[in-house]
């Protein structure tokens, strides 16, 4: 699991839920990233995998927003868009500011491919690395 391969993780969440809308006398809507990490200094980071394969190409508008608003609910936490590949590579975006919208913001939402490999624990490995390096 992550929790063994990560090195940097004080925790690691998964499918955490929270509030993020009402309906004026009705439902409330949830939100429910796959993983949440916290580091030993409290930094976290959001992570949501998808089993699409995006064969190099862009993430799709949806699950950026969709990362936006995980991070926004995380302190601006940085994020990490996990799906599957033919190679392992992650590609660094940072989400605009929100109120200077020509520029970047600090927060990040990476791109992270993962190709599959035979054994579980040399994927599980390779994952915890990459995330750890992103820690």
């Amino acid at each position: 699991s992550l929790k063994k391969f990560c090195k940097n993780a004080l925790k690691i969440e998964s499918q955490t839920s929270s509030l993020f809308w009402k309906e004026e006398d009705g439902y409330s809507k949830k939100i429910r990233p796959d993983i949440i990490i916290t580091t030993n200094s409290g930094r976290k980071l959001v992570i949501d995998s998808k089993w699409k394969n995006i064969n190099n190409s862009s993430p799709s508008d949806n699950d950026l927003r969709q990362m936006y608003v995980y991070s926004s609910f995380n302190n601006n936490a940085n994020s990490i868009l996990m799906y599957p590949g033919t190679e392992s590579k992650y590609l660094i975006g940072n989400f605009y500011n929100v109120n200077i919208t020509d520029r970047l913001s600090e927060v990040q939402c990476g791109i992270l491919t993962i190709r599959p490999l035979q054994s579980l624990r040399d994927w599980q490995l390779e994952i915890a690395n990459i995330i750890d390096s992103r820690l």
